[in-house]
């Protein structure tokens, strides 16, 4: 990860701006995982003798609803979009920052009674090259205790995919664990990066993408290509009266009244478009739906399978689903 880990990131951005079935696959995973109103928190404080303190959970219930309204730093999304987005980059980048500012920060007004915001961090900001010994253990930007627990991320104070920014002293602030949520995708005991979910998937995105645009070109070729005039044998062949090429203009059901003793018309076939582009397609989405997570017939939008297939199909996907909504819980809306 070390390596390749920002070219990954790169490349699942790039598919995500540029191929619709990469979008599609972010899409469903979002929908859900988080869905349309985003995962929210019901308050049951408790009293003394176990029962719902109702009037204080009104109360906290209130303050909730008004700080989702405008819950981070920027003010452009409420708290569901912002959940929304934040799935987005750790599904996409592999991970995902979360600095929590609570109480007066300076520069900070937050939009609510609640003294509470969070700040939304794209991975560009920890840097993936800060690896240190001395006087602290830094991992890709993390700084670790003895037992390799975070205790601090290193952030970049500018925003680095606008240039400018580079791993030099004064250009990186220490924030403190506490105040810093990190979801990630990983599968490596200590892993301290996360890896994009089309890491297992890009070479298949590509060569799809690829071969349906040369599938795509060749149909257009061949729709361009209409007849040709076949030529008989050289002693029947006679040239222009007036020494001028003849000139046909092709219409819709035009009919050629001025063939010549010898000749013919031929039409091209290209066999195109390719009866078994489908059929290859869906044998290629099914492979990207094994390794991205989503069910095949959410990213193809086909539903033909039989009552049983459909259903089984259905009763994974949501096995994957909720271990995702699950991880993305206990990563960010939990804490």
């Amino acid at each position: 990860i070390l390596r390749a880990g920002a070219t990954l990131r790169q490349t699942a951005r790039h598919l995500e701006q540029n191929y619709d079935l990469a979008l599609g696959v972010l899409n469903t995973l979002v929908a859900n995982i988080v869905g349309a109103h985003g995962i929210g928190v019901e308050p049951q404080p408790r009293k003394a003798d176990g029962t719902i303190d109702d009037l204080f959970a009104r109360e906290i219930l209130e303050l909730y609803k008004a700080w989702t309204v405008s819950p981070e730093v920027t003010r452009q999304h409420d708290w569901a979009s912002t959940q929304r987005l934040i799935c987005r980059t750790w599904l996409r980048d592999g991970e995902e920052f979360t600095q929590l500012i609570s109480g007066p920060a300076p520069g900070v007004g937050h939009a609510s009674r609640v003294p509470f915001s969070i700040e939304m961090l794209e991975a560009d900001f920890v840097p993936m090259q800060l690896n240190a010994t001395t006087p602290a253990r830094i991992v890709q930007g993390i700084e670790l205790n003895a037992w390799g627990a975070p205790s601090a991320f290193h952030v970049f104070k500018t925003d680095p995919t606008e240039g400018g920014a580079s791993i030099v002293a004064g250009q990186t602030k220490r924030v403190p664990a506490e105040r810093m949520l990190h979801i990630k995708n990983v599968h490596r005991i200590r892993q301290m990066r996360g890896v994009t979910v089309f890491a297992s998937v890009l070479n298949r995105f590509d060569d799809l993408k690829d071969y349906e645009e040369s599938e795509r070109i060749a149909a257009k070729v061949a729709a361009s290509m209409a007849a040709f005039i076949k030529k008989g044998a050289p002693d029947l062949y006679e040239p222009e009266s007036d020494g001028q090429p003849r000139s046909m203009k092709m219409r819709p059901g035009m009919i050629f009244d001025d063939l010549r003793p010898g000749e013919e018309i031929g039409m091209i076939d290209t066999n195109r478009p390719n009866p078994n582009l489908e059929t290859y397609r869906s044998g290629q989405l099914k492979a990207v739906a094994a390794g991205a997570g989503p069910t095949f017939s959410s990213i193809a939008r086909s539903y033909d399978g039989t009552y049983s297939a459909q259903r089984q199909e259905l009763v994974e996907g949501y096995a994957v689903y909720s271990t995702l909504s699950s991880e993305f819980i206990g990563r960010i809306v939990r804490p």
